[in-house]
């Protein structure tokens, strides 16, 4: 068994504070993405669990056994956690084979390096020089030589970001399955949205040092914490709204708040996703078109509430798109989210997330 436990974690360098009483639990075999903006600690927690840098407080256990806690402090060579760094920081000097075997102990290292080549798909590789490799190559020896020595957990440190666009989709679900097979926990570092969202078991969302929610990636996506961490996961439509015995009433109608939301009534802010506004022709709030965007995989819909004015966009896959002036009757498709308090100024997902507010 190889979950990861962080329980009460705080790290400061000089007066500052990064992390503070953070708390993460990772399943045995699972992958979680830790996911927030620049400067939320996710990095200092990625270098706190590797044993770079020692924490002020709190503990880390890897299947069941304990990393860093009071008093204690393995160094990085004894925890048996491999890293997969950005950019792969391959030696130059050494052939794949010997980059892979590096970490590996005692005799059968070539065949050590071998296997996990195949694994990783690079099978044959092994002679060749890191320089003869593409980026995306280099990455999965770089993931082979962190699963060579057969780590209880793997990190890795935003490993795709030097990579363009579509090899780095592609790369990402290799990565997930290479990992599935290993049957090896592992923890993410990224700032990108998609990348944890598609790739993760679990997505943990950071703030302010702090992981203020975690769970399965659909999950934290349509049932965020606060409007905050709804808009830094993804485009939002943010509308006033009432809760009223059971249902959301706002510009877009009666709507379902679902089962995450706090059911005492009052006045707040809808929160949905510009995917769930369907374009239907039978039923719905009737709404004037005022602007069509061609998106590739969809179309951005820009729309006027006819009874009211209230401005949303809509996500729309239908073919042919609404003529510009048309009215469309509009509706939104499941749950949406209620938060509960007087509206505030709009901000962006990104200064919302930046707060401090945790749970």
């Amino acid at each position: 068994m190889s979950t990861l436990e962080i329980s009460g974690i705080a790290k400061s360098f000089g007066a500052t504070p990064v992390l503070s009483d953070l708390a993460l639990r990772v399943a045995d075999g699972c992958l979680a993405a830790v996911l927030g903006p620049s400067g939320c600690g996710k990095t200092t927690l990625l270098r706190l669990v590797a044993g770079f840098e020692r924490a002020d407080a709190g503990s880390i256990e890897v299947g069941g056994r304990t990393l860093a806690g009071p008093g204690r402090h393995l160094p990085p060579e004894r925890r048996g956690v491999g890293v997969v760094p950005q950019e792969g920081a391959l030696f130059p000097h050494l052939p794949v084979a010997w980059n892979v075997a590096f970490g590996v102990r005692g005799r059968g290292k070539e065949e050590r390096a071998a296997e996990m080549l195949r694994l990783v798909g690079l099978e044959g590789y092994g002679p060749r020089m890191p320089h003869e490799l593409s980026g995306g190559q280099q990455q999965r020896v770089a993931l082979a030589r962190a699963l060579a020595p057969e780590p209880a957990l793997v990190l890795l440190d935003e490993p795709f970001n030097a990579l363009d666009p579509g090899l780095r989709a592609a790369l990402r679900q290799e990565v997930r399955e290479v990992l599935r097979v290993a049957g090896v926990t592992a923890l993410l570092v990224t700032h990108d949205q998609e990348e944890a969202l598609s790739t993760a078991d679990v997505v943990a969302l950071m703030r302010g040092g702090r992981v203020v929610q975690s769970g399965p990636p659909r999950d934290v996506y349509e049932h965020p914490y606060d409007a905050g961490l709804a808009e830094y996961l993804g485009e939002t439509v943010v509308l006033p709204g009432t809760l009223e015995n059971g249902s959301v009433w706002c510009a877009l109608g009666r709507l379902d708040p679902g089962r995450h939301v706090d059911r005492t009534g009052g006045r707040g802010r809808v929160v949905l996703r510009p995917e769930r506004i369907v374009l239907d022709p039978g039923q719905g709030v009737p709404a004037q078109v005022k602007a069509v965007t061609f998106a590739g995989h969809d179309t951005v819909v820009q729309l006027a509430v006819e009874e009211d004015g209230t401005e949303i966009h809509a996500r729309s896959h239908g073919y042919p798109p609404p003529e510009v002036g048309s009215t469309v009757n509009v509706r939104v498709a499941g749950e949406v989210s209620f938060f509960p308090g007087p509206p505030e100024e709009t901000r962006s997902g990104q200064d919302r997330v930046r707060d401090v507010r945790t749970r």
